[in-house]
């Protein structure tokens, strides 16, 4: 992603964003109930999109959290905790791997635990 250029005209575009989805909503909502009030539809509407968007700005937050504690304890990417262990062909290209340093190399090689966790 580019970095932005002008923090003033992105906030605007925000803020005009804000201000069309509150009308398309309060177009919609005025038909739904009739007797409330402009101003209450308008803080309403508001106040939801104001709170999805804090809480998708959360969840974005917490899911980076997630992934890099996956991969700062050993997992080969972000997904690796919703499958029982590595794809089948890393752990054979592991195994080749530490099979050609080890009948060329005589430094020893350190192995990995089962589950993946460097050692402490």
């Amino acid at each position: 992603m580019a970095p932005i250029k002008n923090k003033a005209v992105f906030l605007l575009k925000i803020l005009l964003s804000f201000v069309l989805i509150d009308g398309i909503v309060l177009v919609a909502a005025k038909n739904v109930a009739p007797h409330v009030p402009v101003l209450t539809v308008v803080l309403i509407v508001t106040l939801l999109a104001v709170a999805f968007v804090g809480i998708v700005i959360l969840a974005t937050f917490i899911g980076v959290a997630w992934h890099c504690f996956g991969l700062n304890h050993g997992g080969t990417d972000p997904a690796w905790m919703w499958f029982g262990g590595e794809p089948p062909g890393l752990q054979r290209l592991r195994r080749k791997t530490l099979e050609r340093s080890s009948s060329s190399d005589p430094a020893p090689v350190r192995k990995l635990p089962e589950n993946g966790a460097p050692d402490p």
